[in-house]
């Protein structure tokens, strides 16, 4: 055997390869890349947390990148694919906390035609056939295959082993509401699930904090009203929660999700206190700014969105890094008026012009 010294440059290509990109277009630190990476390890690890599978990628790439920010976007990648439905996270035995596994290749076509593919094959190796392999297309951690393949491709790929996820299921949205009707859901819950004792190991959202300071708003349970609120457990992630305080102390509360399986407790929960907001004539809103040399229109939030949101801005949009923002999408120009609708339809979000240039 010809063993060869690879220099770290090399070292990247041959990872590039090794997941399906051709080097001269991708680069290792990509986000194509990464998603691909994730999807791998996945594939040999689960079930594992999702911290466990992030740390995994990047120890395996130690000494390829440079490590000071390349963790946060590893978990950020990790909770794209989580969110996107390309891996799926559910409760351990016992409240032991949550597990990741990858889910089953499946497909979705959107109105336009346009097919996402989700999931992970086994080796997190598409079962794609040749005549479809060629078509496929990457835009951050999406999967496409274009509309002009035709009814043809979902057949092909229901006979290569994928499985069809209707649009309207994977998109998991609600049936728009008002902030009033959706605020009275949650408060009519609360009237049955009446306790009185002290808040400990509560925080909750302080809808007084301005909206566009997420970390800020969260406070030690004090005061009078009702609140979106986390609370400790003995093991896994705090717990989302809807409570009622009185001059300090927990007189009731619900746990979040109280629709089924298909929400995590923080879908819900971020959904119920943009209904909040609006309420209390503080909508929550987004900023966009125009892409320099592109006919793009840079999205950026402050708040974090449910699920549903991010799925359908993931079909749309571009996920950037915006300074100052918490994610950001590009959006065709063409598009963004129904992205506005959207926002204001379901989540009650305003987009609102921002100075300067996105990059």
């Amino acid at each position: 055997m010809v063993m060869r010294q690879l220099s770290i440059e090399g070292a990247k290509q041959v990872v590039v390869q090794a997941v399906g990109f051709d080097p001269r277009r991708y680069q290792l630190e990509g986000p194509e890349v990464l998603a691909a990476l994730v999807r791998r390890a996945v594939s040999f690890q689960s079930p594992c947390s999702a911290r466990s599978l992030a740390r995994s990628v990047t120890d395996s790439l130690r000494g390829l990148v440079a490590t000071e920010e390349f963790d946060s976007r590893i978990d950020s990648i990790v909770d794209e694919l989580l969110s996107y439905g390309d891996l799926i996270e559910v409760e351990r035995m016992a409240g032991s906390g949550q597990v990741v596994y990858p889910a089953p290749p499946t497909f979705v076509v959107l109105g336009s035609g346009r097919i996402l593919l989700l999931g992970v094959c086994p080796e997190s190796v598409e079962w794609l056939p040749p005549s479809l392999s060629g078509s496929l297309t990457y835009r951050g951690h999406v999967r496409s295959l274009a509309s002009s393949i035709g009814a043809k491709a979902q057949t092909l790929l229901k006979e290569a082993g994928y499985f069809e996820v209707p649009y309207a299921l994977w998109l998991q949205s609600p049936k728009p509401a008002t902030p009033d009707q959706t605020f009275a859901k949650y408060v009519g819950l609360l009237a049955g699930s009446g306790l009185s004792s002290e808040p400990t190991g509560i925080t909750i959202l302080d809808p007084s904090e301005p909206v566009h300071y997420y970390k800020r708003r969260w406070k030690a349970a004090a005061g009078d009203g009702v609140f979106v609120a986390r609370r400790a457990q003995r093991y896994g992630a705090p717990l989302w929660s809807f409570i009622k305080l009185q001059s300090g102390r927990l007189i009731s509360l619900v746990d979040l999700p109280v629709t089924g399986n298909t929400w995590r407790g923080c879908d819900e929960a971020w959904w119920l206190q943009a209904a909040i907001d609006a309420r209390n004539n503080r909508p929550q809103y987004a900023r966009m700014t125009p892409v320099p040399n592109r006919t793009d229109i840079c999205v950026s939030f402050a708040s974090p969105v449910p699920r549903w949101v991010q799925r359908q801005l993931d079909v749309i949009g571009e996920p950037v890094t915006q300074p100052g923002a918490l994610f950001s999408y590009n959006i065709p120009v063409g598009d963004l008026s129904f992205v506005e609708k959207f926002l204001a339809q379901h989540l009650w979000i305003d987009i609102m012009q921002a100075k300067g240039d996105c990059g």
